[in-house]
């Protein structure tokens, strides 16, 4: 006859010594040899008690794939400075070495056309690249009887924090703040004066709330439509948000002001441009467009 019986297993963990990288991925080296981080050895595969070396190249270009004009440098490990280190370990205990480099991308700035204006950046690399998550500063630089149109590359970062600048970030602006988030090439586009010069105008009660449909109904980011004439482009052009959800506070080299507020465009053509109002407008009982 079969009776239950009670059996008890016991597990046991086995301290283990684990080597990783931030960013994940890149290499180290251990006594000499390159490996893929991250690496976890137990005490089977590591000489205990006896000291190892922990290095790495100071410039990496790849991780698991590599990416045209991207970069990792070393920074430092995240409980030591030095690039190259001796660690000696006993196996008793669990411990983690972090290997720490900065990312970097490569920038390029250029004039569409340099006979009608130029580019120039603040405080910029020799070798244009820039730490992953820095604010570039660019400036548009017509020639005479020209004007600037707007920054293109169709990459736009437009996700830097409000807190990060007063002046709202716009492909329009000039000068112009962006983060640095990838590898790209922007473009300053220039051209001749419009002649005769469009005169955009709002019609009476023009501004409307698209979501109450109220005209001159204006609420901190509230999604408005406004109504006129020479207002933007002549064929529609529709605004895509950046990673971060962020919208560009220029479509065609148009933008739409709330008491001198740049406000986050939707999309404009001539008769009609949709926008998104800020939020800096909270509180007044009357504002300016």
């Amino acid at each position: 006859m079969n009776r239950a019986r009670a059996i008890t297993v016991s597990f046991t963990s086995q301290p283990v010594l684990t080597i990783q990288t931030e960013p994940p991925n890149l290499r180290f080296k251990l006594d000499g040899n390159e490996i893929l981080a991250p690496q976890v050895q137990t005490a089977g595969y590591i000489t205990l008690g006896q000291n190892h070396t922990l290095s790495a190249s100071a410039q990496q270009d790849c991780r698991t794939l590599c990416t045209a004009g991207t970069r990792y440098l070393f920074q430092d490990w995240a409980d030591s400075a030095a690039l190259t280190r001796t660690i000696n370990w006993d196996g008793k205990s669990n411990v983690t070495y972090t290997l720490r480099f900065r990312t970097q991308h490569q920038q390029t700035f250029v004039s569409q056309n340099s006979t009608r204006g130029a580019v120039s950046v603040e405080a910029r690399p020799a070798d244009d690249y820039y730490d992953e998550g820095s604010t570039v500063k660019l400036t548009a630089t017509p020639a005479a009887g020209n004007r600037f149109v707007s920054w293109q590359n169709g990459l736009l970062s437009t996700d830097l924090a409000a807190s990060v600048t007063a002046s709202v970030v716009s492909s329009c602006g000039n000068p112009w703040l962006f983060a640095v988030t990838q590898p790209l090439t922007l473009y300053g586009s220039f051209a001749a004066p419009v002649s005769p010069a469009p005169k955009p105008a709002l019609l009476a009660n023009g501004v409307v709330n698209t979501a109450s449909g109220q005209g001159l109904a204006v609420s901190p980011g509230a999604i408005l439509a406004l109504y006129g004439t020479d207002l933007g482009p002549a064929a529609l052009k529709a605004v895509t948000p950046g990673d971060a959800g962020y919208f560009d506070n220029c479509a065609a080299g148009t933008s739409v002001t709330f008491d001198g507020i740049p406000a986050p465009m939707i999309y404009a053509s001539p008769t009609q441009l949709g926008a998104i109002a800020p939020y800096a407008v909270a509180g007044k009982a009357a504002v300016d467009v």
